[in-house]
């Protein structure tokens, strides 16, 4: 069950909990979409998990939407409205989320994401590597200058983090096994690997 955890669990963690701690019951948007897109549910159920307020994760594919609702998530189908339609929810949200997530790597929807981070809030990208020949990824400097919004990205440093997350699983209060959607031998990772995903789990006889 806590395999990724080294990881895309890990580093679902990251992108939520400190923000949550100082944060308590805060407000939470993940944008997922980037594939195979286990970081951006792993971040969703951790923040049900660990007791926020609302929790909101966006994206286009069907099967991962249908994840999200099952770890606890409110599911936002980007193919039927924009990001942007999020503006006229806020009431309630101090102008934004507390916390919002870049797990999508689209360049022209992180300044919406910034846009609906709320001020002093705090925005993580774990989809840093989807930029990569994109061109440069212009942030609205001043406007989150005014707000106070806070950027992160990186890489995540697991060892430093992994007894948290481990934690959290031990204690039954996050259950990453909805993210899993194969769990196959070790002679049919290739196959399985090739193959649409969103977590894949291999196993080998010790």
């Amino acid at each position: 069950m806590a395999c990724g955890v080294a990881d895309n669990i890990s580093d679902g963690w990251r992108a939520v909990a400190p923000g949550l701690r100082e944060r308590p019951g805060g407000t939470v948007l993940v944008i997922g979409m980037a594939p195979p897109g286990s970081i951006g549910l792993y971040a969703a159920g951790i923040a049900v998990a660990l007791g926020a307020e609302r929790v909101v994760y966006a994206d286009r594919d069907p099967t991962r939407l249908a994840i999200a609702e099952r770890m606890g998530a409110e599911a936002f189908d980007l193919r039927s409205g924009k990001l942007e339609t999020l503006k006229e929810d806020l009431t309630g949200l101090l102008g934004g989320f507390d916390i919002t997530v870049d797990a999508a790597g689209e360049p022209a929807m992180l300044p919406t994401l910034l846009h609906l981070t709320a001020p002093a809030g705090v925005c993580t990208s774990t989809a840093g590597v989807r930029y990569r020949g994109k061109g440069d990824v212009p942030l609205p400097i001043t406007k989150m200058y005014l707000k106070s919004v806070s950027f992160h990205t990186g890489w995540v440093h697991t060892h430093a983090i992994i007894d948290e997350p481990l934690e959290l699983i031990r204690s039954g209060r996050f259950d990453p096994s909805p993210v899993v959607t194969r769990t196959v031998d070790w002679s049919d990772a290739i196959d399985a690997l090739v193959e649409p995903f969103t977590k894949v789990i291999v196993r080998r006889d010790s």
